[in-house]
């Protein structure tokens, strides 16, 4: 038997236990990446989709990089 009550601390202690549970690192890294990746592909094609007008502020990139 727990001696947890179903109001107050107790209520809130089992989701803050499965949030701050141990994660899989590899399964952990392979979703980080995955999202960054998403979030990389989707910004250049908004830039593709806009044509070769750029905005101020992506154009200082050709300062840094040839092409």
């Amino acid at each position: 038997m727990s001696n947890v009550s179903p109001s107050g601390a107790g209520a809130t202690a089992a989701p803050l236990a499965y949030a701050f549970a141990p994660l899989h690192k590899r399964a952990f890294g392979v979703a980080i990446g995955l999202a960054t990746g998403l979030l990389v592909a989707g910004a250049t094609a908004l830039y593709v989709l806009r044509g070769p007008d750029v905005g101020p502020g992506i154009a200082l990139l050709r300062q840094y990089f040839a092409g």
